[in-house]
């Protein structure tokens, strides 16, 4: 019975904050929302629901916080031509939070960690907070990457990682030689104990038509 009175909580703070994102051309399935910013570039507001404590020695603090009866966040960009590299011909008219290449949470950008909001049976607090943190933090986050040149320009802002080789791909649409250039510095700096991971990137760009050589000069 509390589960389902959680989603019911939860189904009616989501519907105030759609009211406001369909304003801005987000759709809605389930709990995702979706906005095509340019062709292949998809921007992703997600509500995640913490997941129900089992056993008795679930919680272990600083490790794993019981999130039960608490909800977040997530923001996302999924850039089409990184996402068929892994799903070959399998492109979407709406992309899951799990689809994007690069992710933020909004209670990130708002407190500075990971918060989660409590499901509370008076939410008009945390619906307030959540209209303006998504307004003043959360689509400015998500409008640094509305387009690949914007991508490109604002890539400090991403997580490192692959960064780099994603970056790569993007700039293939816009400029072929240098997002080649891009992918080649990526391969140059992986190291001797990423090999499985570089014959992956070798073959992606073989396949690409890119030359890629295995060895940095």
């Amino acid at each position: 019975m509390k589960n389902m009175e959680n989603q019911t909580i939860l189904d009616n703070i989501e519907k105030e904050v759609f009211k406001q994102l369909k304003l801005q051309g987000f759709k809605r399935k389930g709990r995702t929302f979706n906005r095509k910013t340019e062709e292949g570039i998809y921007q992703v507001i997600n509500f995640q629901t913490g997941q129900y404590p089992i056993g008795d020695n679930y919680e272990v603090p600083g490790l794993r916080e019981n999130l039960y009866g608490k909800f977040t966040i997530n923001l996302g960009i999924c850039v089409e031509e990184i996402f068929v590299i892994n799903f070959p011909h399998n492109t979407k008219d709406f992309y899951l939070e799990y689809d994007c290449q690069f992710r933020n949470r909004l209670g990130t950008l708002m407190k500075g960690n990971d918060y989660w909001w409590p499901l509370t049976k008076n939410p008009e607090a945390v619906i307030s907070e959540i209209i303006e943190g998504m307004n003043s933090l959360g689509l400015p986050w998500l409008n640094l990457f509305a387009t690949r040149e914007q991508i490109m320009a604002n890539s400090k802002h991403l997580d490192k990682g692959r960064v780099k080789f994603d970056l790569g791909i993007i700039m293939l649409k816009i400029d072929k030689e240098k997002g080649t250039s891009l992918i080649q510095e990526y391969v140059n700096e992986l190291k001797p104990s990423q090999k499985g991971h570089k014959e992956v990137v070798l073959e992606i760009a073989k396949e690409l038509g890119l030359k890629i050589n295995k060895t940095s000069a």
